[in-house]
């Protein structure tokens, strides 16, 4: 596949799964996104374990999937279901300027909220130096579908 088809994916998905591992654990967590060029970006409280084990270069995926319609069969085996999924290798890191950050904000209000993000309030500088914003290049990607 290729990267259109990953971004098609990803633009039509409102959130994501976050894996890594830290401390000998898997964690996969469910997370809103934004995709801005060829990054992925995510946010969170600065001060949790996972978005500093994020922003510190642990590896990490991220995982997208848009359900499609259930396959039925009248054989139990050959149930199923129709889908759109990606994975993205990489590692995460720290954005620092705060207009990255807002740019982000801006793009994942877009994604939820269509037609009304305009009338949200941006973050003032307060809120922009305290929230943890990360990104990952996209570079290595699986894209798998069912139609």
């Amino acid at each position: 596949y290729d990267r259109d088809s990953l971004y098609s994916i990803i633009d039509d998905s409102i959130f994501c799964v976050v894996s890594f591992c830290m401390e000998g654990l898997p964690y996969a967590i469910p997370m809103n996104f934004a995709r801005l060029g060829d990054y992925i970006y995510i946010h969170g409280s600065c001060n949790t374990r996972i978005i500093e084990n994020l922003k510190n270069g642990a590896p990490a995926s991220v995982s997208i999937t848009i359900p499609g319609e259930p396959v039925i069969s009248d054989k139990l085996c050959n149930y199923s279901m129709n889908y759109k999924s990606a994975i993205i290798y990489g590692r995460f890191e720290n954005v620092e300027r705060p207009e990255e950050k807002i740019e982000f904000f801006l793009g994942m209000a877009k994604k939820l909220n269509p037609l009304g993000w305009r009338d949200s309030i941006r973050p003032d500088k307060n809120e922009i130096e305290n929230v943890c914003v990360i990104k990952l290049k996209i570079e290595e990607f699986s894209v798998k579908t069912r139609d």
